[in-house]
């Protein structure tokens, strides 16, 4: 009997040591996405204070690859409009069928746009398309190279 209650009593240790572990575990990876938002946060700020303190337009925009370091086929590209404008990015592929198009919708007030660049092409040169649009029609085109 006692040589049972040990088994069990050791057993529990192991299982309750294992547990607490674990939760040291979940905690830092908390603490690590934490320390990436904050970061993130503070990234977002500063390229809000360039882009209010610089003279980037629709034709020459600011490009910024791999903006948060953690997606390299990523771009920003970002600028000020004295309109409201829908923006429809197309990343040109070798063929028309490869073309990745989507739309964003800019829903902010202070005409200031943040456009995510998603779908670029590893070791090559990237055409990207930047058309904005009010009610259906294309009033302004880019191309970019990235």
């Amino acid at each position: 009997m006692i040589k049972k209650l040990t088994v069990i009593f050791v057993s529990l240790l192991i299982f309750i040591s294992g547990c607490a572990e674990e939760e040291v575990e979940v905690n830092e990876n908390i603490s690590i996405q934490e320390d990436i938002l904050r970061e993130n946060e503070e990234f977002d700020r500063e390229l809000e204070r360039l882009i209010d303190e610089g003279d980037y337009t629709f034709k020459e925009p600011y490009i910024l690859v791999d903006p948060y370091e953690a997606s390299p086929l990523t771009a920003l590209v970002a600028f000020s409009n004295n309109e409201n404008l829908e923006v429809k990015v197309s990343v040109l592929g070798d063929k028309d069928e490869n073309t990745f198009e989507y739309y964003i919708d800019n829903n902010k007030s202070n005409e200031e746009y943040y456009i995510p660049i998603i779908g670029l092409y590893a070791d090559k040169e990237n055409e990207v398309k930047l058309e904005l649009i009010d009610d259906d029609e294309v009033v302004s085109e880019k191309e970019i190279i990235i």
